[in-house]
């Protein structure tokens, strides 16, 4: 990482080598890498709004050369390892037009294998991820934690710009960018009120089908901010979360029109047997 030592030191299993060792034997299928380190948000929930209190006045979010980045991959397949395809885990990695523009060009010309990474709506343009769907991604994971402002605004102090969102999976959509899209969201937050899940729903609704909906369970570690926030009393049971999440996922498919999910809400049989 360029802070420290430039491209020369790669760092690996908590040893530092100035050359990579001859791993092939051990070298998963499918090879993981990241171009990153840091995040750009930091969220109350997350390792990164702790870890960057721990480097004050420090650069937090570091990038790797795409030099260096092509270089490891030109290495590692010269070593034998095969996979199809690459999943990128930066925390966004669809950022920074120059870096990505120039990363494009040295993929597709230099390696060319299907790859995945992260987009988010303030940093992602549709016209980067053209150029990363030229060099060979195959789809674009887009976070939105939950579909209620103010759970992301007041809770996880996560900046969210829906509008936008759903317009850049709009045009991804309407021109075919990729076979289908992934949308990441959490869910089972004690925070979370009718309203909220409500909203969630509504949020999920506006976009286009199908695509493929991950959601995971808000889980607290200790130390982070969210754990701090006082829990309100009247917090939504598991039965109720799981009515949620049922009608979240019914949201992918493009059999089921708007209207029909809406009138599910009020299906009072739905919400006691949720499992059906």
């Amino acid at each position: 990482f360029p802070l420290y030592g430039g491209n020369e030191i790669h760092v690996e299993d908590n040893q530092v080598h100035t050359e990579l060792r001859d791993a092939a034997a051990s070298i998963p299928r499918n090879y993981q890498i990241i171009t990153s380190r840091g995040c750009p948000f930091s969220c109350t929930y997350c390792l990164h709004g702790k870890i960057r209190e721990l480097y004050p006045g420090q650069k937090y979010l570091r990038r790797r050369s795409v030099e260096n980045v092509i270089a490891e991959l030109e290495q590692r397949s010269s070593q034998g390892f095969f996979t199809p395809f690459l999943p990128f885990y930066d925390e966004v990695f669809a950022r920074d037009k120059k870096w990505i523009e120039e990363f494009a060009r040295q993929y597709g010309r230099r390696i060319a294998l299907p790859f995945t990474g992260y987009a988010h709506e303030s940093l992602s343009t549709f016209e980067m991820l053209r150029s990363l769907q030229e060099a060979g991604m195959t789809s674009a994971a887009l976070s939105f934690q939950s579909g209620s402002e103010r759970i992301c605004r007041d809770i996880y102090k996560r900046r969210n710009n829906y509008d936008r969102l759903v317009e850049l999976a709009q045009r991804i959509h309407e021109t075919k960018l990729f076979e289908i899209m992934v949308f990441e969201g959490l869910t089972n937050s004690p925070f979370e009120t009718e309203e909220d899940c409500r909203a969630t729903l509504e949020f999920l609704l506006r976009l286009p089908t199908p695509f493929y909906l991950q959601i995971c369970k808000l889980a607290i570690f200790p130390g982070t901010k969210i754990e701090k926030m006082p829990r309100p009393e009247n917090a939504l049971d598991e039965g109720s979360f799981r009515f949620w999440n049922m009608l979240y996922l019914l949201t992918q498919s493009q059999h089921l029109s708007r209207d029909t999910i809406r009138s599910l809400v009020d299906d009072s049989h739905l919400r006691a047997n949720p499992g059906l």
